[in-house]
């Protein structure tokens, strides 16, 4: 039987406008994240709650996604697979506009956007620039993101790396020991 780690965390945003909640199941064969936002849209509009459930292969690409959004006035379910290799397919149904992305961000999440992290393992000072599959929401449609990662540095309580978003500056992003977010920028931070 293969040993298992579950991890615990809560994300709360400086404006106090989302909630998230994440699981870790790490195996020798697979990674399970589950998580749930609770949050409100920009502009005061609707709130929303937002669950994914996510597997990932050893190498740390996703396999599977099923996602999930509830407003006051819609339900939006979603199920995408992929290769490991850039080919994604929602309901069995290939999307080509998300050919050679190998990760996956949500609109509400900081902590999806750090996977990467783990399966690029950067040396300090180097950086990577990624197309990534965002799922945006509440209404969950799909595009491919460019985000660079920077690692800057470490010690024994963790690491700290930037990540920046298609031309936006760099957002500051540390990480504990075992890869885990702690806070992104002045946004996010564990509670």
């Amino acid at each position: 039987m293969a040993a298992q780690s579950t991890w615990h965390a809560w994300y709360r945003t400086s404006q106090g406008d989302a909630l998230e909640h994440v699981t870790d199941q790490r195996r020798a064969e697979a990674t399970r994240r589950r998580g749930v936002v609770l949050g409100t849209g920009s502009r005061g509009s609707s709130p929303f709650r937002f669950d994914y459930d996510v597997l990932l292969h050893p190498s740390g690409t996703i396999r599977r996604a099923d996602l999930s959004a509830s407003t006051p006035t819609e339900d939006t379910q979603l199920t995408l697979t992929a290769d490991g290799f850039g080919h994604w397919f929602r309901h069995g149904v290939p999307v080509m506009e998300l050919t050679g992305c190998l990760d996956l961000t949500f609109w509400c999440s900081p902590q999806a956007a750090t996977w990467p992290l783990a399966r690029l393992a950067l040396d300090f000072g180097a950086s990577a620039t990624l197309p990534v599959a965002r799922v945006t929401g509440p209404d969950l449609e799909l595009a491919v993101q460019h985000l660079v990662y920077r690692s800057e540095s470490g010690d024994a309580a963790g690491t700290r790396c930037t990540v920046a978003r298609g031309g936006q500056a760099a957002d500051d992003v540390r990480l504990d020991p075992d890869g885990r977010l702690v806070a992104w920028a002045a946004r996010w931070h564990r509670v």
